[in-house]
């Protein structure tokens, strides 16, 4: 068992919403439905009913609730008193979406490294799903992610640097009817086959809600994590895509066109870090990156 189960099951008792619970975690509705199953499973037991969309705690769930936050407060109780034991950390570890390259991080990245030769950097790249974990386990200094709520507020733990937005758009054919159309509404594509990137990702849901609430269910015709496939299968004319407009420009778009959505759905791009940290080169490079976010405001 892993403790991140145990964090959604304690939160999901907390706020009895789904869609709550994963904005508080920075992952996606699917990823806690998949660790709520993924515990009950291993305990052998239901935790919560779901029925007409209201979800309440069972009585093993109510019983389980107080042992489960005492494990995940000895978690992280334990985490931070072997802090004084770890040696001061000067090189800095990102992790970001997988799209990271398509943004101006990593030319932020190479600026400051320029500047600052003595400070190693590492970059990998990780599924939305999976980086606020990454930082919270210390598998990483800082994470680059997106945040379609929009929020501007950050855990008393975390601090955050806003680094921009990003709007999603309609990937057509250059041929397709709508190609040359201003903007278009989704119901416009509802008879279209979608590719898009897959399940573990957080658009994959955001996509598929996007398309409920203008009242259809999208037909996918590949979910997979190559931007560049879906970019190739839409070349070819075999269906549309909804990408991010700046995912869409880090590539030839060649025969295809990216069409803005009238629904306009938004997301923010945030660096992210721990408040309490000992790593003098992730200092210097957080105060390089807030410097430049003001510059730039």
């Amino acid at each position: 068992m892993n403790i991140q189960k145990f964090e959604a099951f304690v939160i999901l008792a907390e706020t009895l919403n789904y869609t709550e619970t994963a904005e508080r975690l920075y992952t996606t509705q699917g990823n806690i439905s998949k660790q709520i199953i993924s515990l009950e499973k291993d305990l052998e037991v239901q935790l919560f009913t779901r029925t007409q969309r209201v979800t309440q705690l069972t009585e093993a769930g109510t019983a389980l609730l107080p042992y489960a936050k005492k494990m995940v407060d000895n978690f992280y109780e334990l985490k931070q008193s072997l802090r004084p034991f770890k040696e001061a950390q000067h090189q800095v570890t990102l992790h970001g979406i997988p799209t990271m390259s398509s943004y101006q991080i990593l030319k932020l990245v190479g600026e400051f490294h320029k500047n600052h030769p003595d400070i190693p950097f590492k970059v990998k790249e990780e599924e939305s799903v999976d980086l606020i974990n990454s930082l919270k386990n210390d598998r990483c200094d800082i994470i680059f992610l997106r945040s379609f709520d929009n929020s501007t507020e950050c855990s008393k733990d975390y601090e955050q640097v806003l680094m921009g937005n990003d709007r999603f758009v309609a990937v057509l054919p250059n041929d397709h009817p709508l190609a040359k159309k201003e903007s278009i509404s989704l119901i416009d594509l509802r008879q279209e086959t979608f590719f898009q990137l897959g399940e573990s990702t957080q658009l994959y849901d955001v996509v598929r809600s996007m398309c409920k609430t203008a009242g259809f269910d999208p037909t996918i015709g590949y979910a997979g994590h190559r931007n560049s496939m879906i970019m190739n299968l839409v070349a070819n004319k075999m269906g549309i895509s909804l990408m991010m407009a700046e995912t869409v420009d880090y590539f030839d778009k060649g025969n295809i066109v990216a069409v803005p959505l009238k629904e306009n759905v938004s997301c923010n791009l945030y660096l992210i870090k721990k408040k309490k940290t000992s790593n003098s080169g992730l200092e210097q490079f957080w105060t390089f990156l807030q410097q430049k976010t003001n510059l730039s405001s």
